[in-house]
């Protein structure tokens, strides 16, 4: 069994989601390379809604999971996000266990 997560980032700004965009692909490209039990991390840019982003990621386990969430690439994101004063606010959030 893996653990799946499927999210929704709702965005200020229209200008957050494009400034954002690149902080993500940078934090993807170190969470696939570094993490053990990231086995999946994708996104997509709604075009329904300019300010929204949909997250689809899967992981060995949910402790996989948990370790990407508290590690130092989600810290990294979290502080540049902090910095160039992007807003998002996380909805829709799933998490399953699956086969």
């Amino acid at each position: 069994m893996v653990y799946m997560i499927n999210a929704t980032l709702d965005f200020k700004l229209t200008e957050d989601r494009a400034r954002f965009v690149p902080l993500l692909q940078a934090h993807r490209k170190r969470s696939l390379e570094n993490e053990v039990g990231t086995l999946r991390f994708d996104f997509s840019l709604s075009i329904e809604d300019d300010k929204q982003l949909l997250l689809q990621e899967l992981y060995e386990s949910r402790e996989a999971f948990d370790a990407h969430w508290n590690g130092d690439s989600s810290k990294t994101l979290l502080g540049e996000c902090e910095a160039m004063d992007i807003e998002a606010e996380i909805k829709g959030w799933h998490g399953a266990m699956v086969d």
